[in-house]
């Protein structure tokens, strides 16, 4: 008698669904997947670690699985589940965790930045999802999934001279996301509403001084509308002077949206006649790239 198995195998194939582009790269990558005997680099340039949530029809979590980039099968999962309906939330990232909650339900389970499953920091560098419906039959199941980006860029110009001796920036968002819900796309800071924010740090070269235009990147996740605070100075082992320092209030953001902040910091002209900041929207980020794997 032919024994006839229980479950079958569902593969998921994991892709872009649009160009991403790393904060400290120039290079773009459309959206591929290439299955190699080595992790996929179209993946692998922006991303290190890839969660798996699977849930029954009654949302409950069977499984909680990650791959990371030094795996070879990073970008391929194959799960072998009954027949059934199932919903499976793929979440990935660099440093980021997905917790599946205190109950085992997948609307309490949620994504995580680099500082801890309880830090209100936020996320610092890229972040990616998609949620899909899965049905099993008596087959194999096969599906190329297109993870969008959900976090957001925020890039500070400063129009006027770096000052001599500046060797450091400061970029304090004030109202950032530190955990999203991947059962029900819910999004909150860990800490409440209020003015829960997140503060970035950058090192200035010396090289900078007397730069024009110099820019400032971070990666946050959107929760509501904030004010930037922007300073730039020097600090010493016994004291910190600081050059310049302005408050952008009531910024508003978007997933895969880029954010410029644009104006004069230290009361020069720059390139530009005004002394305050201006606000703009660049929608580079999400331009649809045409692309099959």
């Amino acid at each position: 008698m032919q024994r006839v198995s229980s479950t079958h195998p569902v593969i998921f194939k994991v892709g872009f669904s649009q160009t991403t582009q790393a904060i400290n790269s120039g290079k773009l990558v459309a959206n591929s997947l290439n299955i190699n005997s080595t992790p996929d680099t179209s993946l692998t340039n922006h991303i290190n670690i890839i969660y798996y949530t699977v849930s029954d029809s009654a949302g409950n979590i069977l499984h909680n699985v990650y791959q990371t980039s030094g795996d070879t099968a990073f970008g391929r999962y194959t799960d072998n589940l009954h027949p059934g309906k199932y919903t499976v939330a793929i979440s990935a990232g660099t440093n980021i965790g997905v917790s599946g909650g205190a109950t085992g339900l997948l609307n309490d389970a949620f994504i995580y930045g680099p500082g801890g499953v309880n830090s209100s920091q936020g996320f610092v560098s890229d972040v990616f999802f998609k949620r899909i419906s899965v049905t099993v039959g008596n087959s194999t199941v096969t599906t190329s999934v297109a993870l969008n980006r959900l976090t957001s860029r925020l890039i500070v110009n400063i129009n006027d001279a770096i000052p001599v001796n500046s060797n450091y920036a400061t970029i304090t968002i004030s109202n950032v996301a530190s955990r999203y819900y991947v059962g029900n796309d819910r999004i909150i800071n860990v800490n409440g509403g209020g003015n829960n924010g997140g503060t970035y740090n950058y090192a200035i070269p010396a090289s900078a001084a007397g730069t024009l235009n110099y820019r400032i990147v971070t990666n946050f996740m959107y929760l509501a509308d904030f004010d930037v605070g922007i300073e730039i100075g020097q600090t010493t082992n016994q004291t910190t002077t600081v050059y310049g320092s302005k408050t952008v209030p009531a910024v508003t953001a978007a997933p895969n949206k880029i954010t410029l902040l644009s104006g004069n910091l230290f009361g020069g002209t720059g390139t530009t006649s005004t002394s305050g900041f201006q606000v703009a929207t660049d929608t580079s980020w999400n331009t649809p790239i045409v692309k099959t794997f």
